[in-house]
């Protein structure tokens, strides 16, 4: 008992943190409201009363460039210009929490010494992403039957489903990359609980969560085909397994929805009918590069873009009055031109800077964390492309929070190894 008691005062920070993870993903995964900057002011005090008795660790610049660019890009020149001064009162709620969650970002900044204070290992990081997706697992397979896997209750429910599908695929993906990285029976239940949790997501029908994830596996494929031969194996045949149950159950619900992609490509390029899910995405991409030219460096700001929008429901050019445009690229063209673009140049590119740089380290941890940060944050890349999950605060944090501790065990794993070569 005692011995126990020892345990968990030596790791009571570790377990506050990983408590912190498992209250954030339970109210994202629950559409439970959760003010997130309480954590980045968490973290903040953790700093400064840490930094009381232990040494500060530098950052490295890429953390540092990828925790503030879009703060600088985005946050501080939308009030230097007063824009959410012009947002009618019933709006400014949802758009000053958009705008302000960069402010939140930085304190990210912190984690290296927090994290080596605390002494954070690589496998308490994982235990805390074991334990919720084996949760979510659970929780999704229940009310997927209970929602009869049908795509509308699932839109309904799991309101705003692609940003939902994104969060919580990738991290099923961080999950199945770690797999890879151990060999023992463990990582055989780690890679079959990623894979699960992730078709049971995939079947919720969300098509722009689907693109990377083929990339994704082809990359680990690729990684690991000389060292990881049974665990690709098995990777690739739970794949197969899972596509031959949809096609040959009635009414799937993937097929469902790439038999309505196909029909709204007839409607667009034979019909030129633009009234469906396709057809209003390549309308909204074509109004925010029409909005980015009218005001290419600092754009027309995001509630201009509500405005536009309400303005062709009411030409009957839309069906309803959509608030972004369904890509974070001409999201950000349109609203905050090239200040925007900016602002996601420098925030994927720094990681993925840093993460290709470890990717061949001949550390097998930092290789696998590496490559692991590489995909999640191409992951997110390309969902970007037909979502603007910018706009759902808990989708963004969840990025910026994994790729930053990421980074940052990368970084305290490679001062371990030059204090241990010394």
């Amino acid at each position: 008992m005692n011995a126990l008691l020892d345990q968990l005062k030596h790791y009571k920070f570790i377990i506050l943190i990983g408590f912190l993870f498992l209250i954030f993903s339970f109210h994202y995964a629950f559409n439970l409201p959760f003010r997130n900057h309480y954590i980045s002011i968490f973290f903040v005090v953790s700093f400064l009363l840490i930094s009381i008795k232990h040494p500060v660790i530098r950052p490295s610049v890429y953390l540092i460039v990828f925790c503030i660019s879009a703060c600088v890009f985005i946050t501080i020149p939308e009030y230097l210009m007063g824009r959410l001064d012009d947002i009618p009162k019933q709006h400014t709620f949802t758009y000053k929490n958009i705008i302000r969650q960069y402010v939140w970002i930085v304190p990210f900044v912190l984690l290296p010494t927090i994290y080596q204070a605390i002494q954070l290992q690589i496998r308490h990081f994982y235990a805390v992403i074991v334990i919720t997706l084996s949760f979510l697992f659970l929780y999704f397979v229940y009310y997927a039957f209970e929602l009869n896997f049908d795509r509308l209750n699932f839109v309904k429910f799991f309101d705003p489903v692609i940003s939902y599908d994104i969060g919580f695929i990738s991290l099923c993906i961080v999950l199945l990359c770690y797999s890879f990285l151990r060999s023992d029976r463990a990582s055989y239940l780690y890679l079959i609980v990623s894979l699960l949790t992730m078709f049971m997501l995939i079947l919720h029908g969300s098509r722009g969560t689907w693109l990377g994830i083929p990339i994704v596996l082809i990359a680990l494929t690729y990684m690991y085909r000389k060292t990881r031969i049974k665990k690709l194996l098995m990777m690739w045949a739970m794949l197969l397994s899972f596509i031959l149950i949809n096609i040959l159950i009635p009414q799937s619900p993937m097929f469902q929805r790439i038999e309505q992609l196909q029909r709204d490509a007839d409607l667009i390029v034979y019909q030129q009918n633009y009234q469906n899910s396709s057809g209003i995405r390549l309308f909204l991409w074509k109004r925010g590069i029409d909005l980015f030219q009218q005001s290419p460096v600092v754009g027309r700001s995001m509630y201009a873009i509500q405005e536009d929008n309400c303005r062709s429901q009411a030409l009957k050019q839309l069906p309803r009055c959509f608030q972004h445009l369904h890509s974070i690229y001409f999201h950000e063209l349109a609203a905050h031109g090239v200040l925007g673009i900016f602002a996601l140049l420098f925030t994927f590119f720094s990681a993925l800077i840093f993460f290709a740089k470890q990717c061949f380290n001949p550390d097998l941890n930092i290789q696998n964390l590496a490559f692991t940060g590489l995909l999640f944050v191409v992951y997110y890349m390309i969902c970007g492309l037909t979502e603007y999950y910018l706009f759902f605060i808990n989708t963004t944090y969840l990025f910026y929070w994994i790729t930053a501790s990421l980074m940052t065990i990368i970084t305290l794993q490679s001062l371990k190894l030059k204090k241990i070569q010394k």
